[in-house]
């Protein structure tokens, strides 16, 4: 089951991927991008609650889960919104969801808190 898990994982984030390269802008932020940028942008977590424990999580950021943020994106910000989620991979499934709703170059944290962590070497809680 694990390896069936990791195939899916490998061709949604190759799928995801070649979303982004097809994009008018560069949807990608690194965490040090972030850190400078997140007091003037509204970041959505996309991630299980779970994950939040597990991982930490970035002071500020407003926690929508995946699965709910179709019926949130009416609430949030259509400029300036970053989404995060573990890896970078549902974070891009999210900039999709947000450009069909209208948003303006929505980014996301290229790596995801796994990056962020190793960046930083803390998890903020």
């Amino acid at each position: 089951m694990a390896l069936a898990s990791q195939f899916l994982t490998r061709r949604l984030h190759g799928f995801l991927r070649a979303l982004s390269t097809t994009l008018s802008y560069n949807p990608d932020l690194t965490p040090h991008q972030l850190d400078k940028l997140r007091k003037d942008h509204h970041l959505v977590d996309v991630r299980q609650a779970q994950e939040l424990i597990d991982d930490g999580k970035i002071d500020g950021a407003q926690h929508v889960p995946l699965g709910e943020l179709a019926a949130q994106l009416h609430a949030l910000p259509t400029k300036n919104t970053v989404f995060i989620c573990r890896g970078g991979v549902r974070s891009l499934a999210a900039i999709q969801m947000a450009l069909e709703a209208g948003f303006e170059e929505p980014k996301h944290l290229q790596g995801g808190m796994m990056a962020w962590n190793n960046a930083f070497n803390h998890k903020d809680t």
